[in-house]
């Protein structure tokens, strides 16, 4: 009815893009109370975070999580405080951006604003304006006030009324064609508009009621290129920098390089001695010598020290091509950072170390270019549908890596033979390694003052990762191993004193039983990744490029 597209999808919230490159522009979660989720603002580097940090605390304003890594749907790096009048605000940076949509439909590209039910307005213009840095751009009498953080004329306006609450949220159309088509299709489906269609003059005072759907909360974020976001998430950025608010997951930002998808494909250029797709004209086996292109996206913990190995030569028959990342490196990276197209079309093979997002996002486009695609988020596949797209599209081929656990050949080996009776997998971590946005304070407070090991979830293959997403690859992995998502059974466990992150694999059968157990050292920087992963994606690395002595 809306034209929303839902770009993620768990058991107790779902993601939705407009046409625009933000990873999505709402995201609803099951409660049992109606209200705003949270509003998140965009702000352009993850320094500008810490520093944001820094002067929250100086005004004693503690943050809720954060600053640090945002496991979350979109990614990010952020941290979360509340206001003045207890609304769950989220400062973010570096999120994932995706390829836009075609804008002929009437669909939204994205949101345009919020406003906001106060019931004190001086203190609330004053809050956003001395905490957070907007500016008022217009008032309406003592009634509404509008607050910038770019050129648009607002992303928040606050209304007085009775109580807080959300007073309405915008979405922004291509053009008034696009407007008037929208109308027409919620016409089609019985939805008749309260108002409009019409100009929104500033005078216009909205009633403080919240048109937000019974048995659900909603977080929304702000749109296109130009405006900031708001209604469920809101971001602030310096200068020209748009601050767009974002539902959950935080926008993309708008600077270089560019968000994936605006820049112009480049032809690749042929390789001699390589079979070409008829269509596509890109090749899709490796010949006798040839030096396979990597194009590797993400420079975080894991994609460092893979990028680093490759450009020193370390993979035998590989070379480090291009990066992609989602905020501009610099000097940092040993090669050209170039847009996500540029890298599908100068590659033979791109390496995910970014987070299930990207998969979802951009692993079949990967693949029916002819690029092959080496996945090292293995919990995108629990999402049986993008499985299947995966393990059918082509020509490209689609590798994965077992990352933080081993034994995962030999499951498959047993597999052969039959299916196995049980497989269970119990994961133990750091409880703040295991904190998500999801947890309820009651459990949040179990995690923080445990003593000794708590479990925190258990379920399947199929539901854990989706709740864990920067946690729990290594329970898809498993699953992927045995080809069974619900036969393999999850725990995860919190525990204060497991200064190495543990995961122990039991399965059993008619053709016999087995126990793989892996103790890794945490990242140093990102406790939630074991430090070994990097190794085991150069390891998967060398046997896609024919290193010889692997075991296979």
């Amino acid at each position: 009815m809306w034209g929303l597209e839902v770009v993620e999808s768990g058991h107790s919230a779902s993601w939705l893009r407009g046409t625009g490159e933000e990873h999505h522009a709402l995201q609803l979660t099951r409660s049992d109370r109606i209200g705003l989720g949270r509003l998140s603002f965009a702000v352009a580097t993850p320094a500008e975070i810490d520093e944001a940090a820094r002067r929250l605390e100086r005004r004693g304003i503690h943050p809720v999580t954060g600053p640090g890594p945002l496991d979350q749907a979109g990614g990010g790096y952020g941290l979360r405080f509340h206001d003045h009048e207890g609304r769950l605000i989220e400062l973010s940076a570096d999120t994932w951006a995706v390829p836009p949509r075609g804008r002929d439909a009437a669909v939204p590209v994205g949101v345009t604003h919020a406003v906001l039910n106060t019931v004190d307005i001086d203190a609330s213009v004053a809050f956003y304006r001395e905490v957070l840095g907007l500016r008022v751009s217009d008032w309406s009498e003592h009634q509404m006030a509008f607050l910038r953080c770019n050129s648009d004329h607002h992303c928040v306006a606050f209304n007085q009324a009775p109580w807080v609450s959300l007073n309405h949220v915008a979405y922004e159309m291509a053009s008034v064609d696009h407007f008037m088509r929208g109308i027409g299709r919620l016409r089609h489906h019985g939805v008749v508009p309260q108002w409009g269609p019409g100009g929104t003059g500033r005078a216009t005072t909205p009633s403080p009621t919240s048109p937000t759907p019974p048995a659900w909360s909603a977080s929304t974020p702000p749109r296109s290129r130009r405006s900031s976001r708001t209604a469920g998430s809101a971001r602030c950025g310096a200068g020209s920098r748009a601050v767009r608010p974002v539902g959950d997951g935080g926008p993309a930002l708008e600077a270089d390089p560019r968000p994936h998808g605006r820049h112009p494909r480049r032809q690749p250029r042929p390789a001699a001695g390589r079979r070409r797709h008829p269509r596509t004209g890109r090749s899709n086996r490796m010949s006798a010598g040839h030096t396979l292109k990597v194009g590797l996206v993400g420079w975080g913990a894991i994609g460092r020290v893979v990028g680093t190995a490759l450009a020193a030569g370390e993979v035998p028959g590989a070379v480090l091509h291009h990066v992609v990342d989602n905020r501009p490196l610099g000097g940092a990276a040993p090669v050209e950072q170039v847009p996500f197209e540029a890298a599908i079309a100068g590659c033979d093979l791109i390496v995910e170390v970014a987070g299930q997002g990207v998969v979802r996002a951009w692993g079949e486009r990967v693949l029916t270019s002819g690029t092959d695609l080496l996945v090292a988020s293995t919990g995108a596949l629990t999402d049986e549908d993008l499985a299947k797209r995966l393990l059918t599209a082509g020509p490209g081929r689609v590798y994965f890596t077992g990352g933080a656990v081993g034994g995962l050949d030999l499951l498959q080996a047993v597999r052969a033979l039959g299916p196995l009776d049980e497989v269970t997998l119990t994961t133990t971590k750091l409880p703040a390694t295991l904190e998500q946005p999801w947890m309820d304070e009651e459990l949040l407070a179990r995690l923080r003052t445990a003593t000794g090991p708590v479990e925190v979830m258990s379920g399947t293959a199929r539901d854990v990762p989706v709740r864990f997403p920067r946690s729990t690859n290594v329970a898809a992995s498993v699953a992927l191993a045995v080809g069974d998502l619900d036969a393999v059974r999850v725990r995860v466990v919190a525990d204060p004193a497991a200064v190495r992150t543990r995961h122990v694999v039991e399965a059993s059968g008619p053709h016999g039983a087995y126990r793989f157990e892996a103790s890794h050292t945490p990242d140093p920087g990102t406790p939630a990744t074991s430090a070994v992963v990097p190794y085991a994606v150069l390891r998967s690395l060398g046997a896609i490029a024919g290193r010889p002595g692997q075991i296979l």
